[in-house]
């Protein structure tokens, strides 16, 4: 999962490559599936590319929900 495709981004999308790379096992995949991960999502958020070299524009979920 060294390309980001907007499929992945699905809970289900995070579930699999996790499991494919061993750090989810199936016995957590029901606690996994019901964690409300919303909670944990900031309303500010400065996303970045995957090295860490570039930092785009502030988001904020109020103002933007879908981004």
């Amino acid at each position: 999962m060294s390309e980001h495709h907007e499929a992945d981004a699905t809970p289900e999308g995070l579930a699999s490559a996790l499991m494919e790379k061993g750090v989810l096992s199936s016995d957590w995949l029901p606690a996994f599936k019901r964690a409300p991960r919303h909670l944990f999502v900031p309303d500010a958020i400065w996303p970045g590319t995957a090295d860490g070299n570039h930092q785009q524009n502030r988001i904020i979920r109020s103002e933007e929900p879908r981004a």
